[in-house]
């Protein structure tokens, strides 16, 4: 009990000096000058860059390599995602949307792939930060079977949001 109270007491000593356990950052000697500010989009900072929720999964991806469009069987999406830009209002890259054929039934299909340029858009606030919430696919080939426009777009649920 004594060794309980006499790490709860160290504890709080430590918080109260501001040195709080596993969180203390020593100070930078390095101070900016308002040239030396970097103003490309490598300069922003994680937390306001968007992600994907991917069928609702936390947390937040950045530069999936995959999404998952059927949240259900996973028998549709985009996967072999690579990303040329990843910014706050759009992000573009390109990979494959995939699609089961559900021949002779879905549990049985051959999942088919169509090469594509991909765009994530309209940003949403969610407990899991900034997410896109639409995937548009740009078919570069051959179209997915029943298609017949050159580009189709989906709505990424973003789960949890307020």
């Amino acid at each position: 009990m004594t060794r309980i109270l006499i790490m709860v007491l160290c504890g709080l000593i430590l918080v109260a000096s501001g040195i709080a356990i596993g969180r203390y950052v020593a100070p930078s000697t390095h101070v900016a000058s308002p040239t030396s500010r970097n103003s490309t989009s490598s300069s922003i900072q994680p937390a306001t860059v968007p992600g994907v929720l991917d069928c609702g999964h936390t947390p937040a991806q950045r530069r999936p390599t995959t999404i998952t469009l059927a949240c259900a069987d996973g028998g549709t999406g985009a996967n072999h995602l690579a990303w040329t830009s990843w910014g706050t209002t759009v992000s573009t890259g390109g990979g494959d949307f995939f699609q089961n054929d559900c021949t002779p039934d879905c549990a049985d299909g051959v999942i088919l792939e169509y090469p594509a340029d991909f765009t994530l858009s309209v940003v949403a606030q969610t407990p899991a930060g900034p997410v896109f919430t639409v995937l548009t696919a740009t078919f570069t080939g051959t179209l997915p079977s029943g298609d017949s426009s050159t580009e189709e777009s989906w709505t990424l649920e973003p789960y949890g949001s307020p």
